[in-house]
């Protein structure tokens, strides 16, 4: 479990507003009444209350949830101070224990193996398609006829015969 921290501030925000209103007077001399009207103002004063949340160091802010920072690529671990050990240019990212998640076509711990002939891929997960033999790319699986003789297509099983000057295919 990852541990995190939020701090809340309080702030108080003050708007001060000056409203001016007709107020009535009434003054009483002996039996009669007086009664006069004039401008009048009044001052209010109003509070807000916010909370601000900050993230502690290594933690973003994501629509107001502290999580995790992800390292920059190629750094892992505590404040991401270091480097993944992972075959430059053969791999996606290091997790934060420093395993290397490599490229499609690529495998083994530090990433520095091509896929098994035969595989290729995300994971080395995906079968080549090639036949008569035909090598397999490890990280598209597009396959290599130019080492097959008489055979094309994109699997290598489309042969060719010459006859005279003109190339048939079968």
């Amino acid at each position: 479990m990852l541990s995190f921290c939020i701090i809340f501030f309080r702030s108080k925000k003050m708007k001060i507003v000056l409203k001016t209103y007709t107020c009535k007077t009434t003054t009483r001399v002996w039996f009669w009444r007086n009664t006069v009207y004039r401008l009048c103002s009044k001052t209010e004063t109003t509070y807000k209350i916010e909370n601000i949340s900050v993230c502690c160091q290594g933690y973003v802010n994501i629509s107001g949830s502290c999580i995790k920072a992800p390292c920059m690529f190629s750094k892992y671990g505590e404040n991401c101070s270091l480097t993944c050990p992972c075959v430059p240019d053969q791999y996606e990212r290091c997790d934060d224990n420093g395993t290397c998640l490599c490229s499609p076509g690529w495998t083994g711990k530090n990433c520095s193996q091509a896929c098994d002939q035969g595989k290729y891929g995300e994971g080395c997960k995906h079968k080549c398609t090639c036949q008569n033999n035909a090598t397999c790319d490890h990280v598209t699986g597009k396959c290599d006829c130019s080492r097959v003789v008489g055979k094309t297509g994109d699997h290598c099983d489309e042969g060719f015969i010459f006859k005279s000057e003109m190339l048939v295919i079968q």
